[in-house]
């Protein structure tokens, strides 16, 4: 995905379906990047909501029953830990972006903002990756659902 140029796109607010809880710019701008790459990416698969924050330790979680296809599939994205992850890494270059010039103060800003989308978006294809296998016939395989099948997704999605 190409996240430096999203600002370039504009995407009516009924483009893309997906309810995000609560509001956060950056996981929507992810998500209706991923809807237009891929119309149906997550109503396909049942997911129509994405919730943040919710306190895990982790990245993201899915919520769903794999024996009743019906039931509302919910992807839990802990945005909280992404950002924190990103900063805490580009902070580990021990660079005092206010002792840089405005322009490269600015594009270290951007390069962040970048990366915590790119962690969005591979944590959003991860825990589709989970729900896909599951209703596509992995629940007669022996780990379906897994790591493997979520990694996948993610790969295929170019994280």
């Amino acid at each position: 995905m190409n996240w430096y140029k999203i600002s370039q796109f504009g995407v009516p607010e009924t483009a893309v379906s997906i309810n995000v809880y609560p509001q956060e710019p950056l996981v929507k701008e992810v998500v209706d990047e991923l809807e237009r790459a891929n119309p149906g990416y997550f109503k396909s698969q049942g997911i129509k909501e994405i919730r943040l924050n919710m306190g895990g330790p982790e990245f993201g979680h899915v919520e769903f029953d794999p024996k009743d296809p019906n039931k509302q599939k919910i992807i839990f994205i802990e945005f909280r830990n992404i950002q924190r992850a990103i900063q805490n890494a580009a902070g580990s270059a021990s660079i005092d972006l206010n002792a840089l010039p405005p322009e490269a103060k600015q594009a270290a800003e951007d390069y962040i903002k970048q990366e915590i989308q790119r962690q969005i978006g591979s944590t959003l294809a991860h825990e589709r990756g989970h729900i896909y296998d599951l209703y596509s016939g992995g629940h007669d395989k022996p780990f379906g659902g897994g790591e493997f099948a979520a990694e996948q997704e993610s790969h295929r999605m170019g994280y």
